[in-house]
């Protein structure tokens, strides 16, 4: 449980602190509120309940937002980022060391 506390604190409820802060500011400027969530908030994985939970939850704040603002001027967009860890280690695994290698460069200076 503690997991999920920390996780909820920090990923959702900062969110909709940080959004309840600047609401009248966006209202006054029709501005527009753009939460990042994540691809996990579409689709679950195993191990990592207490994460997609906030993300899903997210999700659907920012629906509700969309709908509740819209009166007033202002949109509301997700951003929903992929596993960018898992593309990044391939990245530089894949393109970035091996080439150095295959071409003799190194870290080090000459």
């Amino acid at each position: 449980m503690s997991t999920f506390r920390r996780l909820a604190d920090v990923n959702l409820f900062g969110c909709v602190l940080v959004t309840k802060t600047f609401l009248p500011l966006v209202r006054k400027a029709k501005g527009r509120i753009v939460n990042v969530t994540s691809v996990q908030g579409r689709m679950s994985s195993p191990l990592v309940s207490a994460y997609d939970l906030t993300k899903y939850a997210i999700e659907g704040f920012s629906d509700c937002l969309r709908h509740e603002l819209r009166q007033f001027g202002v949109k509301v967009s997700v951003i929903e980022p992929g596993n960018f860890t898992a593309e990044f280690q391939k990245l530089t695994n894949g393109v970035l060391i091996k080439p150095s290698e295959k071409t003799g460069a190194t870290t080090k200076d000459s």
